[in-house]
């Protein structure tokens, strides 16, 4: 069976996965698994999931988005209308900013959002 990136990322997540200790680890885990396919930032959630108790719930439970920015977007409350988080919440497969248009309509509100967040 022929190896792509992506098959062999995903068999080393999985293997890692399985001989995690701890949440973080796993976290960790799919960190390194994302940037190796390419992308250069992101950020892990889990919104709602029924088989976690709340307290492993949560928005940005592993990301590697600027402190300033993480700050910036817990203060003012940013999940509520963060087209990212919103489509993420149904959507399973990974997209990139310039989808997200064509993925989910937007508000003029959810569009300034994404141009601030871009720069």
């Amino acid at each position: 069976m022929p190896h792509t990136l992506l098959s062999a990322t995903w068999f080393t997540f999985v293997e890692e996965s399985a001989k995690a200790q701890t949440r973080e680890d796993v976290l960790d885990s799919f960190g390194r698994a994302v940037m190796a396919l390419g992308f250069d930032m992101y950020n892990v959630s889990l919104i709602r999931d029924f088989d976690f108790p709340a307290s492993h719930l949560g928005f940005g439970l592993k990301t590697t988005y600027p402190d300033d920015w993480q700050k910036y977007y817990a203060d003012r409350n940013c999940v509520r209308f963060d087209p990212v988080a919103n489509l993420a919440k149904g959507y399973v497969s990974p997209f990139y900013w310039s989808e997200i248009e064509r993925l989910a309509p937007l508000t003029s509100l959810q569009k300034s959002f994404l141009s601030l967040a871009e720069e």
